[in-house]
């Protein structure tokens, strides 16, 4: 549905003609009626917060891929030291389940996390750490050339 969303998005941004401006302005009274009010709300007691930014916004897409295949920032975890108290998944915008990364000792990388930090500022052990790298390379293997991870990823999904 993101995908989706997203080009339709690029679509109305950079088409021309009549048949555009009418997409922009249906487009508009769906995003503003249904989506941002009826699911961006309702929702909320089954999905959790920020509904519209994980599962519609295509700013929130856009993000996601730049932070997975171009950002130097990173969010690392130190697995030995977890407890498992959940604060890091409590506390995620997104939705991430951050506490299976942290007691596995992986580094989160993934197209949903925007980089916030939210969850290395609430663990209290200091397990989760927002790092900023020297490049993009060095955040995990096979990023030495992030196009062509990021075209080999829309292949292979």
């Amino acid at each position: 549905m993101l995908v989706i969303i997203t080009a339709l998005t690029i679509w109305l941004w950079v088409g021309e003609g009549e048949a555009v401006q009418t997409g922009k302005k249906w487009y508009g009274y769906a995003v503003g009626m249904v989506l941002s009010g009826i699911v961006g709300v309702g929702f909320y007691p089954l999905l959790g917060s920020r509904v519209w930014c994980r599962f519609f916004c295509p700013m929130a897409a856009i993000l996601g891929i730049g932070q997975r295949f171009f950002s130097r920032f990173r969010i690392t975890t130190n697995g030995d030291q977890c407890m498992a108290c959940g604060n890091c998944s409590a506390y995620c915008e997104m939705g991430i389940d951050v506490r299976a990364y942290a007691m596995q000792g992986k580094n989160i990388v993934r197209a949903s996390c925007v980089g916030c930090g939210i969850c290395s500022a609430v663990c209290p052990r200091g397990v989760l750490k927002l790092e900023n790298g020297k490049t993009y390379a060095d955040r995990y293997d096979g990023a030495q050339n992030p196009l062509a991870t990021l075209l080999r990823s829309l292949k292979n999904p």
